[in-house]
């Protein structure tokens, strides 16, 4: 079985599988050279035909990660910076959050819009296939360790995606099970977001400089920030979810 699997959001990439084993990937920022493009790949799949000779109206099945995808922040990168420094209250990553809001009312309308764009392609509407956006982030983590005939605990955490921000499954038997899921209005994420702003870097791209600068952090300081983060954050009874608490931000 030939599949293309599609993610045309933040830093927007595709992957060809054949019989279950990855063939093919790419990130289209690398074909279009524009740092996380934020759009359709269709210079990626066009890459993904021609090295696999196998046409994107050819495969047994298309997937498209989450079903809805924010529309891309005005502006690109240096707005994000200008937002964030202005009002980071107000920043264009705290309004694409209000426009998940609605994602229901909407999402029906934007699947349809990425099925017409493959539609032109010459695809199948009865191949396509929308997959929840975190169950996407579990799949890579719980598939990709393989190891089926033990349970395994599969955490995902980012700053939103299909009215989610982290979701806690069980992995066994080669299936998951979701137990508990936190609302994107509680994102870790997109707290992580404003830290970056805050430093001069830039919101949804420099993240990982922050988590490599970590370490160079004095222990004092450690201990500090890390008493200020607890109270921003209150766990439910559960154990396993948690919200934001009054007062901090985003």
């Amino acid at each position: 079985m030939n599949v293309l699997a599609i993610q045309d959001g933040h830093n927007a990439s595709c992957v060809y599988l054949e019989d279950g084993e990855v063939r093919l990937a790419v990130q289209e920022e690398r074909l279009r050279r524009e740092k996380n493009f934020h759009g359709f790949p269709l210079q990626g799949i066009e890459f993904i035909e021609k090295e696999s000779g196998v046409k994107a109206s050819e495969m047994d099945r298309i997937v498209l990660a989450s079903s809805y995808v924010p529309s891309p922040p005005p502006g690109g990168r240096e707005a994000r910076i200008r937002a964030y420094k202005k009002d980071p209250a107000k920043s264009r990553v705290k309004e694409g959050l209000k426009q998940l809001g609605v994602k229901r009312a909407v999402a029906a309308g934007q699947i349809q819009k990425r099925k017409n764009i493959l539609a032109q392609m010459g695809c199948e509407q009865s191949k396509i296939e929308v997959m929840d956006h975190h169950f996407c982030h579990a799949a890579s983590a719980y598939y990709g360790w393989g190891k089926y005939d033990e349970d395994v605990l599969v955490l995902t955490n980012d700053g939103a995606g299909d009215d989610l921000c982290a979701t806690v499954s069980i992995g066994s038997r080669g299936r998951l099970k979701r137990i508990a899921e936190v609302r994107m209005e509680h994102s870790i994420g997109e707290l992580w977001a404003l830290f970056t702003a805050m430093m001069g870097m830039v919101p949804l791209e420099h993240e990982y400089k922050l988590m490599g600068l970590a370490p160079y952090a004095p222990e004092s300081g450690v201990e500090r920030v890390k008493r200020v983060l607890e109270d921003c954050f209150t766990f439910e009874s559960d154990g396993l979810t948690w919200r934001v608490a009054g007062g901090c931000p985003p």
